[in-house]
Formats: C-alpha cells, sequence, structure tokens
C-alpha cells in the first residue's frame, strides 16, 4: 500500500492473522507504527522485522522474533562516504540534490542523518532535498525538477527516485553531467552500476 497507508498496513496484518499465517515478515511503513499495538493487529503471530527498523514497547517486544538487514544509518553514511572521499574539503564545492524518499517514513531519516554525518568535512553541498512516496512517477517528477534547475553534480536518493534517473537523463541527454548514488541496492539500480550509469549503491 506504500508509506503513508498506514491503515491498508494494519488491515494486511490482521488478514495475515485471520487466515492463520505461522510467521509475519514485516517491512513497516513506519518504524513506531506499531509501538504499543502490533498484539492487536497480530495476536500471538510471531513477528519478523525486515528493511525497516520496528520499534516497540516492552509488551510487544515479545512478539519480535528477529530482524534482518543493517541499520539505516549505515546505508546513508556509506553513500555520503563515498561522495565526501571523491570531493574531500578543498577540492571545489560540488553540488547535490537529495531524493531520499517520503520524508517521515520507512528509513529515511536515519538514512539522512548518516549522510550528513558523513559529508560534513568535504566539499559536498547540499542544494535541495524534495520528498515524496517511493512511487516511480513522483519519484520521476523530482528528478526532473532537479535537471531542470541546472546546477546539480550529482542526484543521491532511494532506488525508486535512481531508477527513475536513469532514464530521464538520458532522455535530457545529461547522464554525463549529473552523476547517481543510491542509499539502496535494488535490480534496477543493480542493472545501473553494471552499465555505469549508476556510480555507487550500498545494500544491506
Amino acid at each position: 500500500g506504500g508509506y503513508p497507508n498506514k491503515s491498508r498496513q494494519e488491515q494486511q496484518l490482521a488478514l495475515c492473522t485471520q487466515w492463520g499465517a505461522d510467521a509475519i515478515i514485516l517491512g513497516t511503513v513506519d518504524p513506531h507504527a506499531y509501538e504499543h499495538n502490533l498484539k492487536s493487529w497480530v495476536g500471538n503471530t510471531p513477528v519478523f522485522a525486515t528493511v525497516n527498523q520496528l520499534d516497540l514497547d516492552e509488551e510487544q517486544s515479545t512478539l519480535l522474533k528477529g530482524e534482518v538487514g543493517v541499520d539505516w544509518y549505515w546505508m546513508g553514511y556509506e553513500a555520503g562516504k563515498y561522495l565526501a572521499e571523491r570531493h574531500p574539503k578543498g577540492s571545489g564545492k560540488t553540488n547535490i540534490a537529495l531524493l531520499l524518499g517520503p520524508r517521515t517514513r520507512g528509513g529515511t531519516k536515519p538514512v539522512t542523518t548518516g549522510f550528513y554525518e558523513a559529508i560534513k568535512n568535504s566539499d559536498i553541498h547540499i542544494v535541495d532535498s524534495f520528498w515524496a512516496d517511493n512511487d516511480k512517477e513522483l519519484q520521476r517528477n523530482l528528478v526532473q525538477r532537479v535537471i531542470d534547475m541546472g546546477n546539480i553534480d550529482y542526484i543521491v536518493g532511494s532506488a525508486v527516485a535512481i531508477e527513475a534517473a536513469i532514464s530521464e537523463l538520458r532522455s535530457a541527454d545529461k547522464a554525463h553531467d549529473i552523476g547517481l548514488v543510491s542509499v539502496y541496492l535494488s535490480h534496477g539500480v543493480y542493472r545501473g552500476l553494471l552499465r555505469n550509469k549508476v556510480l555507487f549503491a550500498p545494500t544491506d
């Protein structure tokens, strides 16, 4: 249902429980979405958190049986470190635009924190940050806005944004002017890495 649709995910959890799932693998739409009420959606069904951190109070945490994935902070940090090493302090100001996804959902906040931490002693300059759900059309619109700005050296973004940027940069004949850095890996980003359309992506 996408990151803005918390109620849709709640319904999905309830459905899994109703048909008798032995366990639920949950990529939560928000780390705090089920902090005090996971039990009311899943009963006693064991839950495994994937992709995004799942923060639970003491009572709910008995349901959480495992977590898979690296902390999003380090994903953002690795992307920032890559750029900081390419453009250390004194090398000349390098402009980037951030398209990291929904402003307060999923792993966006820790990704942003990690990225900022990694670039703080470099010549990387964030010109603007644009926020939208990880929807192809929404991200494509943001990529077009960034291209129109005319002063951007790199786009750093979610895999959805970077996949959209590959084709948009090609259409605008800007593929050699703007570098692409993703904050996580997808099939499309991986193909982009192999074809030298994407410069860097960490993987959890």
